[in-house]
């Protein structure tokens, strides 16, 4: 408990100066450019329409660099086709919903 409100007392300090979501807007600033790029011709905002980001801090650039926000290569894809990890994925997938979609048929049936 003493942990606890400690912990509330330090993020009650901090809170002026700093929060976990103040690096959500500059990521979003920083890659809608790049989102920009992906959307068809009709689709694209002109450049003077995006909006001017300031230099992200430290939380956005992490996220940045560490791929959380970058596009998949095509290369990666490419891997993912030849050693069949992709339908295995879905075949998982697939599996997981099922057992999600069956449990309360299950549940019910094996109560007396």
């Amino acid at each position: 408990l003493a942990a606890v409100l400690l912990f509330l007392g330090v993020l009650k300090a901090m809170s002026p100066f700093a929060t976990a979501d103040t690096h959500v807007y500059e990521i979003l600033c920083t890659k809608a450019a790049v989102v920009n790029n992906w959307l068809p011709e009709s689709f694209r905002l002109p450049q003077s329409s995006l909006p001017d980001c300031t230099e992200p801090s430290f939380n956005a650039r992490l996220y940045l660099v560490m791929g959380v926000f970058n596009e998949i290569q095509a290369e990666s894809l490419a891997l993912y086709k030849k050693t069949f990890a992709s339908p295995l994925a879905i075949a998982a997938c697939c599996l997981v919903l099922l057992r999600c979609l069956l449990r309360p048929a299950l549940a019910a049936s094996s109560d007396p």
